[in-house]
């Protein structure tokens, strides 16, 4: 082996090194990403309370209304958090309160529309896949 071949063996090596580093650097921010999105979906739902269908109350709605899309959003831009998703906002969060403004045909007073009609199409996609979401 002469000196060219043994610096390329070294060269070799430190590119396998800094691409396991770079892989590890990378699966860990992914992991931070997931948790920093937990975070703050438990923060968008911190205090939502379920509609009431007869007399919805309106800062309830709105704050429900804002959780529900951004948990949407959510769902819909990365499939690799939906594990997350579903375990920590699925079946309590998402899915109930979704039903509950379904139910609710009454207006919200100040918004000038019923509960019902602030369901969109996003969120009508996202609680038909929760639906049948298996982890």
């Amino acid at each position: 082996m002469n000196t060219s071949d043994i610096i390329a063996t070294v060269a070799a090596a430190v590119s396998f090194a800094s691409l396991f580093i770079s892989w590890v650097a990378y699966k860990s921010s992914r992991r931070r990403d997931h948790c920093e999105s937990a975070v703050e979906l438990f923060g968008m739902w911190d205090g939502v309370h379920l509609i009431g269908i007869s007399e919805p109350i309106t800062p309830h709605v709105v704050k429900a209304h804002k959780a529900l899309k951004e948990t949407a959003r959510r769902w819909l831009d990365n499939v690799d958090e939906h594990p997350m998703i579903f375990r920590n906002f699925g079946h309590d969060y998402y899915i109930a309160e979704y039903e509950s403004f379904q139910r609710c045909i009454v207006e919200a007073p100040g918004l000038g529309r019923t509960v019902a009609s602030l369901l969109s199409p996003e969120l009508d996609l996202v609680y038909g896949q929760m639906k049948t979401y298996k982890e």
